[in-house]
């Protein structure tokens, strides 16, 4: 058997075509907490500028009134030091976040790295299009191909229609809650000849039980 590099023809699987897998909405917490802060900031300043215009009214309408005017400008010093600690709180939490994000794109390398040296293949497809989004080398060994050349593509643009078919089948139904046991398949390559691989798969989901990832997991059994 021949690596057919062809697409195959649309699938057309009533199953595919009936589940529905919603992205979850991103969540930006810098952005939250600027909108907060702005909010803020735009009250004290509102504030500041009404004490000023309101001295400078006092001073020319009324004279007598400066006690008052002793009030605005203590109320003119408080919003300004308010300000000034808020400024400092934005400083700190900016920081904060920053670090926490550094410290999470730190994480994510290394369990990157981890997956890409384990010695079995191990990918990861988003649940829409079913496109690989991670395959680590043990896998791109099995199936003769390059970083390039798999991640954003489909079983259908990388193996024969037949057998792109039914991993696309195999799975949807697990996405859509299944759990299958996995005959052993046979992958045809450019320059290794068929590999056989036993594979296990499952759905990942998110916080709120939605699909966000199918896992595979593929074992090269073809010298034992």
């Amino acid at each position: 058997m021949t690596l057919d590099t062809e697409p195959a023809s649309d699938l057309g699987d009533p199953l595919s075509a009936s589940v529905n897998y919603p992205s979850a909405p991103a969540r930006d917490p810098v952005s939250s907490l600027r909108r907060k802060v702005n909010g803020a900031l735009i009250l004290i300043g509102t504030i500041v500028v009404v004490a000023a215009i309101a001295s400078i009214w006092v001073v020319r309408a009324r004279p007598e009134g400066r006690t008052i005017v002793v009030v605005l400008a203590l109320v003119r010093m408080v919003a300004v030091l308010v300000l000034l600690w808020v400024g400092r709180q934005i400083n700190v939490g900016i920081t904060a976040l920053g670090r926490a994000e550094m410290a999470a794109r730190e994480a994510e390398h290394r369990v990157t790295q981890i997956i890409e040296h384990i010695p079995a293949s191990i990918y990861l497809k988003e649940p829409k299009d079913l496109r690989f989004v991670q395959y680590n080398k043990a896998g791109r060994d099995v199936i003769d191909r390059e970083p390039s050349e798999v991640i954003g593509r489909r079983g259908r643009d990388l193996f024969p229609p037949e057998l792109a078919r039914r991993f696309e089948i195999e799975d949807r139904r697990i996405l859509a809650g299944e759990k299958l046991n996995l005959p052993e398949e046979t992958i045809p390559t450019r320059t290794r000849g068929d590999r056989i691989l036993q594979s296990r798969k499952v759905a990942i989901h998110d916080d709120e039980g939605r699909p966000v990832y199918l896992l595979g997991i593929s074992e090269d059994i073809t010298d034992r």
